[in-house]
């Protein structure tokens, strides 16, 4: 944000977590994403179904670049979610 003012930042989290990253003044948007209500219920339709609207969020637009900033198999999927060009930290 301090290289990039006026950039908007979309940060795709956890659902308990979504509440924490919209408090950050640099966040325009959180993108809540399931996954862990996904492994604790795998047969949820809910749960499915909140997975499918966070998919759709993140695909809503064109994204100037997606960072998945922890290199995981999981933050790596969502990342591939988002219409971007992709980035990675290492």
């Amino acid at each position: 944000a301090a290289r990039h003012p006026g950039a908007e930042i979309a940060w795709a989290v956890e659902t308990p977590y979504a509440e924490l990253v919209r408090l950050h003044p640099a966040v325009s948007r959180a993108i809540p994403v399931g996954l862990r209500a996904l492994r604790d219920r795998p047969w949820s339709i809910a749960a499915w179904r909140a997975l499918r609207e966070s998919k759709a969020a993140l695909r809503s637009q064109r994204w100037d670049y997606v960072v998945d900033a922890q290199g995981l198999i999981k933050s790596a999927c969502v990342s591939r979610c988002a219409r971007g060009r992709q980035s990675s930290r290492s």
